[in-house]
């Protein structure tokens, strides 16, 4: 499971994969508040960054079964696209994500051993590996 503290510092966000959910905790004391499951359904969210500005403040989530990554308005927990956001990996093939000061998003495929960038739109913009 993956663990994101959100960048205000108001909650500790915890992929569950067991409940297809973003469990979204209080950082104060850690207790459970409410989820994020949104119109794509998670099957399997496993990895969290969030884009360090408020301006975009989205939470990227990466999805094991569905090869996908789904993005999140951090202000209100609603889901950004009505699909996936980024798409086109095998199951169990994103092994991670970040995301920079400029807004950038990078994905590891670790079945192919790629890393790659795309911009806040979610086009890809480089391959390495």
């Amino acid at each position: 499971m993956g663990v994101l503290p959100t960048n205000d510092g108001k909650y500790v966000l915890v992929a569950d994969p067991m409940n297809s959910r973003i469990a979204v905790n209080s950082a104060k004391d850690l207790n459970y508040l409410t989820e994020w499951k949104g119109s794509f359904i998670l099957i399997n969210p496993t990895f969290l960054a969030q884009a360090p500005d408020r301006k975009n403040g989205k939470v990227y989530v990466t999805d094991q079964i569905n090869g996908a990554v789904v993005s999140f308005d951090s202000a209100d927990y609603s889901q950004v696209h009505n699909a996936a956001f980024i798409t086109g990996y095998e199951p169990s093939a994103l092994t991670g994500v970040a995301v920079d000061a400029a807004g950038y998003i990078f994905l590891l495929d670790n079945k192919y051993g790629k890393l790659q960038k795309y911009d806040s739109a979610g086009k890809l913009l480089s391959t390495w590996g």
